[in-house]
């Protein structure tokens, strides 16, 4: 058959595909996939349909510009391997089919079957030193002579065979990252697993791996679909962020869309000169995805998996492996029209066809090619596969076994290399602990509470181990009853693992005795102990909870000697929050909450218009409190409605809500009653089109500066939008977002001076063309040691007001150079490059050690700049509460701080700092403490202090110094009784 013929069946059936699909099929995702699949293996199919009937010649398949050449004989070999040449490119040793085959053996090469001009059956086979080879001379063809068909089906088929090899490197290379990832999924994700597998129906349990080669999670495998996860990624998702991965990815799964990807490629590759073929692959990837996300939304709520986008797309996604699979940021997606489509589309269904028309579809397609093989092989056969065409699909197998071993044990090398940490965990006598849990965090910079480190449990002979951890810095401790690892809520025993690290199972654990709470709930209008009381932390390191006992009891073990803010929850009661000083260790507190009745809230929520606000997040807290747990954090119905329960009665509350699309709302409202809801309606305004702007970075010279970093940030901490410049210095940053009515972006670039730039956009029709300049900056290294000379290994440093993370501190409107971090190495030392002239530094020091607050440094440009930073003891003001008649220590009193207005002229310019909280509602003491330590300060620092207790009158000290610990002395502030 012609070619031009065939190329024409296959146009019109990818026409008559993409009809069917956008015309009738458009708002229907389900049988929109289903029409692409079903056009996409038609076209795949229609050769071999066509050769089936006659219509097409088996050889024309494989049709080739092989010029004419003599003495090219044994056709019979070439008919046999032209049968079998859907086993891929044949080995075979070279020698010279003619009637003399020579006896000397060559090393072995490819050769392909073809079809000369003349239709004598022929090899094409590369020239070598051997004299017995055929050679092709000019005088044996005309460039003349030469058919435009056979030139068209040469550049075709080259076209096939470059784009099925890139296929198989495509699938060599996912088969080695699947060899090389983690052989078991992560301890956390097994319970999110199981619920995801069951709700989704799946028939198998969801298959997860982690890789450190990757760094966005996809499915790979056609026949046994596995769900890779980046390793840093799988210990630091929460709960909610891991639903949302595992449900995106199992709908690619339970829809088999990694095998229908393999033959969208093949549809690619065999009619790569249709463009129809490409526009169907295309629709059909965004098809999938678009499944996916409707899949995710449908169980959990949109803004949730909107936010889980946004945190998961911070990941450096240019390092994502070239393999097959399906991801969930495909090359060339837009998350922001993404989110926009979830929210337009939230209430969608997929509507896919059932199993009854799928199957019906497929029982139609094997009868049809059943027919078709009826009538091709009622004529007769060609000749079998001689003795050489057997000896090369033989050397053909031997040589892909020999591939397949060599590529197993460099896999198995890569997997032998990945690091581990484990080791014993020791009770205070030394004996080992079995059953102890253990976790493991890596410090990924977040501040988000609380986290979800990795856990495993210690066996029977007490040792634990922890595979497949990648490079990084971690955290590692253990609990088992009243037994903990832990010095304080957050002091770890601090590793770090490096690309060249094998890993240890040297790392034990020794536990000692930690601090106990015995806890009592119950109503405050019957006095009766409330069961089944749910009692959480805030501001925690991991998820803690615990229940209360038929007597409204419950004994909280384990945990380190810490502020502890204890949170109490009880149906139909008041939420209770209270906050705990650092008690000894052994000590078992007594502590009782009775809950008063509740009062509750229905909170509506719209827009201008006054349409329902779907998917918006609040956070309610205490509005008399500068920093305090939430009583919840729900999120708006598809009404824009929710109910919060559990508020004290009288209480004022306060209502913050960030949604993209919608200005920051901050609202106050009050529940009067007990046991009504009372309704309160709030309204919150679209955020009009932000603009458009297209930047150019340059330097000083007018260079442009490649993958220069531009982020602009709206009121939010989740509001941040980034674009990275191309070769020209060139980005599209559309829809800014405004902070206090205000646009700005953040410029960075490798060496340059990052700097903070107010603009005011362009519109979406005609953006605004932006240059900015940067400048080269200077390179600063340092090194952090402590007071014995011994570096400080893996601090946090802070330069230009970074630790303020993006805030300038210009006027309105300025522009100013912009801080960043880095940390100190193990050896303590640290590099900056990019720094202007004058800079500050700022060390988050270990504990034990006074702060450094902005230290002044200069650098200049192009010379070497070298600091060292020595670390001092830390000052602290200690103080307790006593009677004035009776001289006995107070067990419970209140301790504010308070910045000091009688400052000396020798005072230091800077100090520790005091929190916001701990000027307006202090800590208070109570239990084994009896005394309150403010650590972590400047020696000579000055500050006012305030001291209350019940029954007490108020003291206020109007200078008290911070002095270093070994010189410090318990300051007794004499509190006077009330009559």
């Amino acid at each position: 058959m012609n070619l031009l013929i065939l190329f024409a069946c296959a146009s019109a059936v990818s026409v008559i595909g993409m009809l069917i699909s956008e015309v009738f099929f458009r708002s229907r995702l389900g049988w929109f996939s289903f029409s692409i699949k079903a056009t996409l293996a038609t076209t795949i199919a229609l050769p071999l349909a066509l050769s089936l009937t006659n219509q097409l010649s088996p050889n024309g398949l494989l049709q080739l510009a092989i010029l004419p050449t003599p003495n090219r004989a044994n056709a019979t070999n070439i008919e046999a391997l032209n049968n079998v040449s859907e086993l891929g490119p044949v080995r075979i040793l070279a020698s010279e089919f003619d009637e003399q085959q020579s006896s000397d053996i060559s090393p072995p090469v490819v050769v392909n079957p073809s079809v000369a001009k003349n239709g004598t059956a022929s090899l094409a086979t590369p020239q070598t030193e051997s004299n017995d080879q055929a050679t092709v001379t000019p005088q044996d063809y005309s460039y003349d002579s030469i058919p435009w068909s056979q030139i068209v089906s040469s550049c075709w088929l080259a076209g096939i065979i470059f784009l099925m090899a890139r296929i198989f490197a495509g699938c060599w290379a996912t088969g080695k990252l699947v060899k090389t990832a983690s052989g078991s999924e992560p301890p956390s994700w097994s319970p999110i697993i199981d619920e995801v597998s069951e709700a989704m129906q799946i028939r198998s349990r969801l298959t997860v791996r982690t890789s450190k080669k990757i760094s966005s999670p996809f499915v790979v495998g056609a026949i046994r679909p596995r769900i890779l996860v980046p390793t840093r990624m799988a210990w630091s998702l929460d709960k909610n962020e891991i639903r949302c991965v595992l449900f995106h990815e199992g709908a690619h799964v339970k829809q088999n869309d990694c095998l229908w990807s393999y033959v969208t490629r093949i549809a690619q590759a065999l009619w790569w000169p249709i463009p129809m073929v490409h526009w169907l692959a295309r629709r059909f990837y965004q098809s999938c995805e678009k499944i996916s996300d409707l899949n995710v939304i449908h169980r959990v709520n949109p803004v949730e998996y909107a936010e889980t986008l946004l945190a998961l797309a911070t990941t450096d996604l240019a390092r994502q492996p070239k393999i097959y699979g399906l991801t969930m940021y495909p090359r060339g997606s837009s998350l922001e029209s993404r989110t926009q489509w979830l929210f337009d589309n939230a209430t969608t269904k997929v509507n896919a066809p059932g199993i009854e028309v799928r199957r019906a579809c497929a029982s139609a397609l094997i009868l049809v090619f059943g027919m078709c093989m009826v009538v091709r092989f009622v004529e007769p056969q060609p000749a079998a596969l001689t003795a050489a065409g057997s000896t090369a699909i033989a050397m053909n197998t031997a040589l892909q076994e020999k591939d397949s071993e060599d590529r197993a044990e460099v896999a198995v090398d890569e997997e032998a290399a990945a690091a581990f940490i484990g080791g014993l965990i020791l009770a205070p006598d030394k004996t080992p602990i079995r059953g102890a849990t253990v976790y493991l965090l890596k410090s990924d910079g977040s501040s988000s509470l609380p986290k979800y480190p990795a856990q495993t449990n210690s066996d029977e002979q007490g040792r634990y181990r922890f595979e497949n951890v990648s490079p990084g810095n971690y955290g590692v401790w253990a609990e088992s009853g009243k037994f903990t690892s832990l010095k304080s809520k957050w002091k770890s025993l601090r590793l770090s693992v490096s690309d060249e690290s094998k890993g240890s199972d040297n790392v034990d654990l020794n536990l000692h005795v930690g601090c106990s709470y015995r806890v009592k709930v119950q109503s405050a209008l019957s006095g009766l102990p409330v069961e089944d009381a749910r009692i959480t932390f805030g501001w925690t390191d991991i998820e803690r909870e615990y229940r209360t006992d038929a007597d409204g009891i419950v004994l909280i073990e384990g945990l380190s000697p810490s502020d502890w803010y204890f949170m109490v929850k009880a149906n139909g009661l008041a939420t209770q929050f209270r906050k705990t000083s650092p008690q000894k260790l052994g000590h078992v507190e007594e502590l009782q909450f009775d809950l008063g009745p509740e009062a509750s809230l229905q909170v509506s929520l719209r827009d201008d218009n006054g349409d329902p606000v779907v998917g918006a997040k609040f956070w309610i807290d205490p509005a008399d409190s500068g920093m305090s747990p939430n009583y919840e954090s729900p999120t708006t119905d598809s009404n824009g409605e929710f109910v919060v329960k559990g508020i004290p009665v009288g209480q004022k509350v306060r209502l913050t809500t960030m949604i993209d699309g919608y200005d920051t709302g901050s609202y106050r409202a009050t529940a009067t009653e007990a046991g009504r809801l009372k309704k309160v309606a709030l309204k919150c305004r679209k955020t009009p089109y932000g603009g458009d702007v297209l930047f150019k970075v340059v330097d000083e010279h007018g260079i442009p500066i490649e993958n220069a970093s531009i982020k602009n940030r709206g009121s939010g901490s989740n509001l941040v939008r980034q674009v990275a410049t191309d070769e020209n210095g060139e980005a599209l940053m559309q829809n800014l977002y405004r902070s206090i009515d205000e646009c700005s972006v953040d410029v960075t670039a490798s060496g340059m001076i990052g700097k903070k730039f107010y603009i005011v956009p362009g519109t979406k029709q005609k953006p605004k063309n932006q240059t900015i300049k940067l400048v080269a900056g200077g390179t600063l290294t340092g090194m952090i040691r402590y007071p014995d000379g011994k570096p400080v290994p893996n601090v946090t440093v802070y330069y230009n007001g970074g630790h303020l993370g993006s805030r300038f501190s210009g006027p309105v409107g300025a522009t100013g150079p912009i801080g960043g971090r880095t940390h100190s190495d193990a050896e303590g030392i640290f590099e900056i490059a990019g720094l202007p002239e004058s800079s500050t530094l700022t060390v988050y020091t270990p504990k034990g050690y006074q702060p450094i607050n902005r230290l002044p440094v200069s650098v200049v440009r192009g010379e070497k700049n070298e600091v060292q930073i020595d670390l001092k003891m830390e000052a602290v003001i200690r103080i307790r509460a006593v009677d004035d008649t009776t001289g006995n220590a107070i067990p419970n009193f209140n301790v504010k701080i308070d910045f000091c207005r009688d400052k000396k002229e020798d005072d230091p310019r800077s100090t520790g700092g005091i929190s916001s909280t701990l000027r307006r509602e202090g800590v208070t003491v109570h239990g084994t403490t009896k005394e309150y330590v403010l650590d972590h300060q400047i020696s000579g620092a000055p500050y006012a202090v305030i001291v209350s207790a019940e029954g007490y009158e108020t003291r206020k000290l109007s200078r008290v110094v911070a002095v270093t610990r070994d010189v410090s002395k318990l300051l007794d502030v004499k509190m006077k009784p009330t009559k």
